[in-house]
């Protein structure tokens, strides 16, 4: 006859491992995380990394063991800010996901991100200030009417107009010279990304 004690520490075992059962299936349900490729603009300040199994939301990315500002993350494709002064050459560049999974790659940098292929998608040519820096003016194709996202580093903008071709938006107090990531995003969750110098 099992002791009280015996009994009690029975039932602890199962209900641990009925609480990990979902846990351990989540993880294996998780697609595995690749890095595929990483481009960086010409002036070194943003960093693109590609590749699958990002998962939503923010993860770590580092350059050569060195942490990096997350701009942002659609799951295949992440922006960074690269530290001023970061020079051309050879780096080591690891992502590394909420879960603890990681994958790195070596890449010489900087390499100009592709141009996206003209499909149905918007598609951004050009984005520019103006000379007070209180309007930030972006040129493309296949924006669609009304409504737009637009942000800069991650950070949602007010908009100001969109002729399906040129959007603009306000931009906010304080932005910084350097090169930052630009992105518009349609309705119909279709985006676009770019890279916005400001002298």
């Amino acid at each position: 006859m099992k002791s009280n004690r015996s009994r009690r520490a029975a039932a602890w075992v199962a209900l641990v491992a009925g609480a990990m059962l979902p846990l351990l299936a989540a993880a294996a349900d998780a697609p595995k995380l690749k890095v595929e490729s990483v481009q960086a603009n010409d002036e070194m300040s943003v960093v693109w990394v590609q590749g699958k199994g990002f998962g939503p939301g923010a993860v770590r990315v580092t350059l050569g063991g060195k942490a990096l500002q997350m701009l942002t993350n659609d799951g295949t494709t992440v922006a960074a800010r690269l530290p001023a002064g970061t020079s051309p050459g050879k780096y080591l560049v690891a992502v590394t996901r909420a879960d603890g999974k990681s994958d790195q790659l070596k890449a010489v940098l900087p390499v100009a991100p592709p141009a996206p292929p003209e499909g149905n998608g918007p598609r951004i040519e050009a984005a520019a200030v103006n000379a007070d820096r209180t309007v930030l003016t972006v040129t493309g194709k296949r924006f669609g009417g009304g409504s737009v996202s637009v942000l800069l580093d991650g950070q949602k903008l007010q908009m100001l107009g969109n002729d399906g071709t040129t959007v603009q938006a306000r931009l906010p107090a304080g932005v910084v010279d350097g090169g930052h990531a630009v992105s518009v995003l349609r309705a119909d969750g279709q985006a676009a990304s770019g890279t916005l110098a400001i002298p």
